[in-house]
């Protein structure tokens, strides 16, 4: 297995994550598509990403904040997903946690 298998989505979840980007001013119909795209790949962290910042623009914490999690477990090296994570921590006022989560994408680049 190349590197590149190994760090880039495969086609069809790639395919899934580009209708999501065709309706991601419609919420509710970007998570439909994501929830297909997690039944398909659910060991793939961006998925979980991508659902965590449109809960997140949802206001939707909890469930922004379990996406995001569920990310980082999957890929505990993943930027984006500490990020997302940083982001709705601070979004609900949870400030040391996100410091947290966004002191974790430093350790990661080291």
């Amino acid at each position: 297995m190349t590197e590149d298998s190994q760090t880039s989505p495969t086609r069809p979840l790639q395919d899934r994550l580009e209708a999501c980007r065709q309706v991601r001013r419609q919420p509710h119909d970007a998570l439909a598509v994501l929830e297909r795209a997690l039944q398909e790949h659910p060991t793939e962290p961006s998925p979980w990403v991508r659902q965590a910042r449109i809960q997140l623009d949802l206001r939707a914490y909890d469930e922004a904040e379990w996406a995001a999690w569920q990310a980082t477990r999957l890929d505990e090296t993943d930027f984006e997903s500490w990020y997302v994570l940083g982001l709705v921590q601070e979004a609900r006022g949870e400030i040391s946690e996100a410091i947290t989560a966004h002191e974790q994408l430093i350790t990661d680049s080291d």
